[in-house]
């Protein structure tokens, strides 16, 4: 299923529009990705990474998060975020 999402998320682009293979069409761009560490999130940040943005992959499981910021490459990197609560 993750690997399906990736193919669209890389190929979201409609038939007639077309791309310069040199420019990725996130290139310049910072991604923050919540609940990355599993499900749509997981799969949507080597994705993003593969365009060419910047990403911040976060979650509150410490355990699943970091390892899905590793796996993208060095222009990913992984910080613990709570997105249930607002700060105080």
């Amino acid at each position: 299923m993750y690997s399906r999402i990736r193919q669209l998320a890389g190929t979201a682009m409609s038939d007639h529009e077309t791309r310069d293979s040199s420019r990725k069409r996130l290139d310049g761009k910072v991604a923050l990705v919540g609940g990355a560490a599993r499900g749509i999130g997981e799969a949507i940040a080597p994705a993003f990474v593969d365009e060419g943005a910047t990403v911040r992959v976060t979650d509150v499981d410490e355990a699943l998060g970091e390892p899905v910021a590793r796996s993208p490459g060095a222009s990913a990197a992984y910080a613990r975020l709570d997105l249930r609560e607002e700060p105080r």
